[in-house]
C-alpha cells in the first residue's frame, strides 16, 4: 500500500500549522504552506529544532489519519543523494514511495 500524494500534502501543511504556532510564540516569522515551500538546506528557514519538530508531528498525524507508520529519519532518508526534505513536494512524494 501506498499513501497519496493528495492526502499527504493536507498532512504536511497541518504540520506546518503546528510549526508556525511555535514559531510565532518564539517571534520567528512564520513560513509559508506551499508545495514549494524549502524545508532543507541552505534557502530554508527552518532550524534543527524546527524539522525535528515538523517530523515527529508529521510521523504522529501519519499515524493517526491513516493507520501507518513511517519514519521520516531513517537511513534510506538520509542516505539519497538529493534531500528528500528540500521542499513540502519531495517530502510528500518521499512519504508516498515509502513501502507502508
Amino acid at each position: 500500500m501506498r499513501l497519496a500524494q493528495d492526502k499527504v500534502i493536507p498532512q504536511i501543511y497541518a504540520s506546518i500549522s503546528v510549526l508556525n504556532q511555535d514559531r510565532l510564540k518564539r517571534k520567528t516569522s512564520p513560513i509559508e504552506s506551499n508545495e514549494d515551500t524549502i524545508l532543507f538546506g541552505r534557502q530554508s528557514k527552518l532550524d534543527s529544532l524546527d524539522l525535528v519538530t515538523l517530523f515527529v508531528d508529521l510521523e504522529q498525524r501519519i499515524k493517526s489519519e491513516f493507520n501507518v507508520t513511517i519514519s521520516l529519519t531513517d537511513e534510506n532518508a538520509m542516505s539519497q543523494k538529493e534531500s528528500p526534505f528540500k521542499t513540502v513536494r519531495s517530502l510528500a512524494a518521499y512519504i508516498c514511495n515509502q513501502e507502508v
